[in-house]
């Protein structure tokens, strides 16, 4: 990522001059750039990508517990003297009652994440049910320009704000995460939507993959699905879907289909892929 405009980019955000922000990206992505997204590629997943529509998951469910936190500093102390009494409990109950409103803040953003790469070992293990899913290649510059798709920001510190400030800065937090996570080199789609509060996800439109990377152990689904049939009477819609099934779908939609390829000299993956269709 260019360095130069991502400064320029992270200012803006922190200005919260969120319109500036997305024409910082605009006026210097390369248009043809691809970005992709990581899925576990179960039926309700293919589902999805047959009815052009995108699952954006609620921010309380992320495994990073700092992940889309807004923090409002009220200035509540540590401790505080005698004569003060009165001062630490309205500082402490404006501290609450900012607490209460940034949670709930929280449970209303819906977040879709994608990556500037698609042959991360870690990604394709937690985010692809350990190399059995599938990895969606979309074309960045229409993500930004229709969905608002921006990148993270990483940073080793908290942010915190003023009281009555978080509804403001929300976007802010939403995009900006651990550096712990740095690697992951993360796009995000963020929705606030006040009538699905506190839902595990929504459903929105959205435009096809480009292209479509199929995990290299892909092939252990299908015991696993007959295991999960037998044994754990899952549904069919938490089922793996058939590789078969979409190749046909990507083939319809004139969808390139790939196999990433692993090295046998090393632990990683070939920039080439092996192409399907």
């Amino acid at each position: 990522m260019n360095k130069e405009w991502f400064s320029d980019y992270k200012e803006q955000i922190s200005l919260n001059n969120m319109q500036e922000a997305r024409n910082v990206i605009l006026d210097n992505i390369d248009k043809t750039q691809m970005i992709y997204r990581y899925s576990r590629g179960l039926n309700r997943d293919l589902r999805n990508l047959e009815n052009h529509q995108l699952w954006l998951s609620s921010a309380f469910n992320f495994n990073d517990p700092y992940d889309c936190l807004v923090t409002v500093d009220c200035g509540l102390k540590a401790s505080y003297p005698k004569s003060q009494r009165k001062e630490a409990m309205e500082t402490y109950m404006r501290q609450k009652t900012e607490n209460r409103k940034t949670e709930a803040l929280r449970s209303s953003l819906f977040v879709a994440c994608f990556s500037e790469v698609n042959n991360s070992f870690p990604m394709w293990g937690y985010y692809a049910a350990d190399h059995k899913g599938i990895c969606l290649g979309y074309n960045l510059y229409e993500l930004v320009k229709k969905y608002k798709c921006m990148p993270v920001i990483y940073s080793d510190k908290l942010i915190f704000y003023r009281e009555d400030s978080s509804e403001k800065n929300i976007l802010a937090n939403t995009l900006t995460k651990s550096d712990e996570w740095i690697h992951e080199k993360e796009w995000r789609i963020v929705i606030k939507d006040d009538i699905n509060m506190g839902k595990s996800g929504i459903i929105k439109d959205f435009v096809l993959p480009r292209e479509i990377y199929i995990g290299c152990r892909q092939q252990e689904t299908v015991a696993e699905n007959n295991n999960n049939r037998m044994l754990h009477n899952k549904k069919e819609n938490e089922m793996y879907a058939d590789l078969d099934e979409i190749l046909k779908w990507a083939e319809n939609n004139y969808i390139d289909v790939y196999m990433p390829i692993i090295t046998r000299k090393e632990y990683k993956m070939m920039d080439r892929a092996l192409r399907l269709i």
